[in-house]
């Protein structure tokens, strides 16, 4: 099924419901798409600043987001309600797309990261049992929510089953962990530990650099 809305205003919404996946799709230019907590509410701006209706869910199972091209950002909730996941395409180019997982302050998480190849894998939240599958993804960003410490949040960075070479350095907005076979995994705000997991093969390399 497909809709196409008119003249909703700047407070109109639409509702989808009866379905078991809702797919939604951003435009051929820079997208910012979020993805609400609990409710699951998907929202969607524009390059230009534009802001478009959300889209509100009622038994929705799964969520599925086709970004398109453009250099696109898209922040989906660590507790979000999808039971069967939110699948991230993030499209072309293939150099530009960031996935930000958003976790809540105050709330013990613990958030595991796995690419099978680079731009492709998923992000668990194990507390919440939500899963965020992704492909055509540069740089997955895992934002804690913890901004004062005390939360206990924690984050695994899980390698691949081949020989790995990472990196784990400073970033832009907090540690991150690198290399030719896996998605960029950057830690922003506060987390009791950060874990490097090389258990997938026993030629695996972790280079640190403590600068």
């Amino acid at each position: 099924r497909s809709y196409v809305g008119y003249n909703l205003g700047a407070d109109g919404s639409v509702t989808v419901s009866g379905a078991t996946t809702l797919r939604v799709f951003g435009t051929e230019s820079n997208d910012t798409i979020g993805v609400a907590t609990v409710t699951g509410t998907v929202t969607h701006t524009l390059s230009s600043g534009q802001t478009r209706v959300p889209i509100l869910r009622t038994g929705i199972n799964a969520l599925v987001i086709d970004a398109l091209a453009g250099d696109d950002t898209i922040n989906v909730a660590a507790s979000h309600p999808y039971a069967g996941g939110v699948t991230v395409n993030g499209g072309s180019p293939s150099a530009s797309d960031t996935l930000v997982i958003l976790g809540a302050d105050g709330v013990a998480e613990n958030f595991e990261v796995r690419s099978t190849l680079p731009g492709t894998g998923n992000v668990m939240e194990l507390v919440s049992a939500s899963t965020v599958n992704f492909t055509g993804i540069e740089h997955v960003q895992v934002n804690s929510g913890d901004v004062a410490g005390g939360d206990g949040d924690t984050l695994t960075v899980f390698d691949t089953f081949g020989d790995d070479d990472l990196l784990l350095t400073s970033g832009n907005n907090g540690d991150l962990v690198t290399g030719s076979t896996i998605t960029p995994v950057e830690a922003v705000n506060l987390f009791a530990t950060l874990t490097v997991d090389m258990t997938g093969s026993f030629g695996d390399v972790v280079n640190v650099d403590a600068s």
